[in-house]
């Protein structure tokens, strides 16, 4: 289950483009401040974690399997 910290970046994400960025790597998945670019947050989970996690956020009846 995504943690409440992490549902509360996706908002400040989605809400505010121009200042956050998710930068998905191969092994992380995070968020830079454009301005300062830097990294402000690291999420949970990555991966098809992160998928399923994103997922049932969204609503999805997702299961890892």
């Amino acid at each position: 289950m995504m943690s409440m910290e992490d549902i509360d970046w996706l908002n400040r994400c989605k809400q505010d483009p121009g200042k956050y960025r998710i930068d998905v790597d191969n092994d992380c998945i995070f968020v830079t401040d454009l301005q300062a670019d830097d990294c402000v947050h690291t999420f949970s989970s990555y991966g098809y974690e992160f998928a399923q996690e994103l997922l049932c956020f969204f609503g999805y009846n997702a299961e890892l399997v």
